[in-house]
């Protein structure tokens, strides 16, 4: 399966970073993005919300946020992320 993986800071108007990995479920593709960031902490103190369309973890220490969802099949994975709008700003 293949999924997006959109990392943003938490804030305002904070860019969000795409990435699309292949793994079997979200977890490992969670896992396997924050360890090419070069982040292999733990998810032991996460938030971690089941969305309509996909999940999102929150790293309280770091104030990251992670929105995990599948991704339609045939979408390319992805070497490096790609930058994504905003909210509110467009796509530099």
């Amino acid at each position: 399966m293949r999924w997006y993986v959109d990392i943003s800071s938490i804030g305002p108007d904070k860019p969000t970073h795409r990435h699309c990995v292949e793994a079997e479920q979200w977890q490992k593709a969670l896992q396997g993005v924050r360890a090419q960031r070069g982040d292999d902490a733990p998810f032991g103190n996460f938030s971690i919300e089941l969305l309509d369309d996909g999940y999102r973890a929150i790293d309280p220490l770091t104030r990251m946020r992670y929105v995990v969802q599948r991704a339609p099949d045939g979408t390319p994975v992805t070497e490096e992320p790609t930058l994504l709008a905003a909210k509110g700003a467009p796509a530099a």
